[in-house]
């Protein structure tokens, strides 16, 4: 079977095909990063006329050794004004060690995810309080993973600081870092919204379920004094896909990696969505499509393909 692929998305929001690979292949590292700066983007453009600003700060998902602070903190960085060039070192003789075994660097003190803060402009339009916390979760972050419960501890932190907090989970291959009842909807991804105010314990906390070849969402954000933004998920994800090119790693051609840590729903909808893709074409925008049973969409697959 030849090779189907393209540079735009080919799946309504989040690709599954993309995500499972990256999970399957530890580079998740690469995705994240990329996205965090078009959310950060995009929020920004969207802020700035009400008077606050987003800016890419260290996420709650790097626990460093000695950690006493609770709330989040940024980094100190140390700007050259005149632009000189690094300056190359020959260093010989003594014990050679890299600098993560001299300076006894874990793991998580090596991490390089980021976050993104939400902020209150001033009167002089100097950044002010925080407001919201934006994460993207990675794979080390979610239950099962070495760093959940730091970043659990560290997320209920800033919720009793009475920032709003969003979390956006687009790893389906481990189970969410919230309790969900019996009843909820069983997406693979989601997107969770709370406002601690005014006071954590009564805030209120929203889930939104996001299964295969739905839509990321438009989302309100509220902000402070009854300010808010109407906040479309969907664009900054599709600039990261077409942006990186990571359409080079998908081929419609094939199921996903790990297909089976999708649902029985979840499947019909990729198998429609290829089926759809295999008979008429790769598109430029995917357009909504009739999803088919699984059991009639896998048949189908093994037939034809």
């Amino acid at each position: 079977m030849s090779e189907q692929q393209s540079v735009q998305n080919q799946f309504r929001g989040i690709n599954p095909h993309l995500h499972s690979q990256l999970q399957a292949d530890g580079n998740w590292d690469n995705f994240h990063v990329n996205h965090i700066s078009d959310l950060t983007r995009f929020l920004q453009r969207d802020l700035r006329e009400l008077g606050y600003l987003a800016q890419a700060e260290q996420s709650l998902q790097i626990r460093r050794r000695d950690e006493t602070t609770r709330a989040p903190e940024s980094d100190v960085t140390i700007y050259d004004r005149e632009q000189h060039p690094p300056t190359t070192t020959g260093l010989t003789g003594g014990l050679a060690l890299s600098v993560p075994e001299l300076l006894d660097l874990s793991e998580a003190d090596l991490a390089t995810y980021r976050a993104i803060g939400i902020y209150q402009k001033t009167s002089d339009d100097s950044r002010g309080d925080a407001v919201a916390w934006l994460e993207l979760l990675s794979p080390a972050n979610k239950p099962n993973g070495r760093h959940f419960t730091s970043y659990r501890d560290k997320r209920t932190a800033l919720l009793q600081a009475g920032l709003v907090f969003i979390e956006l989970d687009y790893l389906h291959h481990q189970p969410p870092t919230i309790t969900l009842p019996p009843t909820a909807d069983r997406s693979p991804f989601r997107i969770l919204i709370i406002d601690p105010r005014p006071d954590w314990l009564r805030g209120d906390g929203r889930v939104y379920a996001i299964h295969v070849d739905d839509p990321l969402p438009t989302l309100t954000i509220p902000l402070n004094a009854g300010d808010s933004i109407d906040f479309n998920f969907d664009a900054p994800y599709q600039q990261t896909f077409t942006g990186l090119f990571f359409g080079d790693e998908v081929d419609y051609a094939q199921l996903p990696t790990a297909w089976g840590s999708y649902s029985s729903t979840d499947k019909a909808r990729i198998l429609s969505r290829l089926l759809s893709l295999r008979d008429k074409g790769l598109t430029d925008v995917p357009q909504p499509i009739t999803y088919e049973t699984f059991d009639t969409a896998m048949t189908r697959w093994n037939m034809e393909g």
